[in-house]
């Protein structure tokens, strides 16, 4: 009995044991997606030019690609206009787009005032098919920061384009409504409905092609548009002619036009 006695406790302790190392062992809770990254901590002149320093004894354009993007780290953890002129750069004329797409990440984290005169010149110089997956991480970069209105200048035409990818109109649209950008709400509103002409029996409406494209990319970003427009406005309605009508009365009011 006591031997049994004994061996049952063994048992007992070992499983307890066990427990807690599988516990150990599980990864640490993912973060939400909408949940932003904690601020980078900012860096004085002298500590940013420390780190530049280190960043440039291994960086270099023929450096290997790993040797690269462990140069871009060094810029990545920490706040500073000197450490945003250097990624900057690196955005714009690394040759590889993992390179870029990395540096444009930590881009859109750096909130001073050189900083954001880069990030506007990177939105302005990443337009094309080819630079869609380094303006991509810069704008979802930009989605977690505070919004820049100097930037709705850039992102209003760019949405307009018919060139322009819908996932980068996507984020566009998401910009605007975390942004609580009031000149987009037309630009939103226009969007809202599927794309369809006004009048079918015009002859001067453009082909079906063109139709079917413009629905395909709208089926990407719908929701998103509606989400936006209730960020927004704090209403919520489903056809573009209500909130036509909430603009000429309560919309006004809070200084939305269409």
């Amino acid at each position: 009995m006591y031997l049994f006695r004994n061996q049952a406790c063994a048992a007992l302790a070992l499983s307890a044991l066990l427990s807690s190392v599988l516990l150990a062992q599980q990864p640490a809770p993912a973060a939400k997606p909408d949940e932003p990254p904690p601020p980078l901590p900012a860096l004085d002149d002298k500590e940013a030019a420390e780190r530049v320093a280190d960043f440039k004894r291994l960086y270099t354009k023929s450096a290997d690609l790993g040797r690269r993007l462990e140069a871009v780290k060094k810029l990545s953890t920490h706040r500073s206009d000197r450490l945003a002129a250097e990624l900057q750069k690196i955005v714009l004329a690394d040759p590889n787009p993992i390179v870029r797409a990395d540096a444009a990440k930590a881009l859109g984290r750096q909130d001073g005032a050189k900083a954001k005169v880069g990030i506007a010149a990177c939105l302005k110089g990443l337009q094309g098919e080819e630079q869609q997956v380094v303006l991509l991480a810069l704008l979802d970069s930009l989605l977690f920061e505070a919004y820049d209105p100097a930037h709705y200048e850039i992102l209003a035409p760019l949405f307009e384009k018919d060139a322009t990818p819908p996932a980068v109109q996507q984020r566009i649209v998401r910009l605007f409504g975390k942004g609580k950008e009031k000149r987009a709400f037309r630009l939103l509103v226009d969007n809202l409905n599927e794309p369809i002409p006004e009048n079918v029996d015009d002859g001067a409406n453009p082909p079906a092609s063109y139709w079917e494209m413009r629905w395909k990319k709208w089926d990407v970003w719908r929701l998103d548009v509606a989400k936006a427009l209730k960020e927004l406005t704090s209403v919520e309605f489903k056809e573009k002619k209500f909130y036509k009508e909430w603009a000429k009365g309560e919309g006004k009011k809070l200084g939305f036009k269409y």
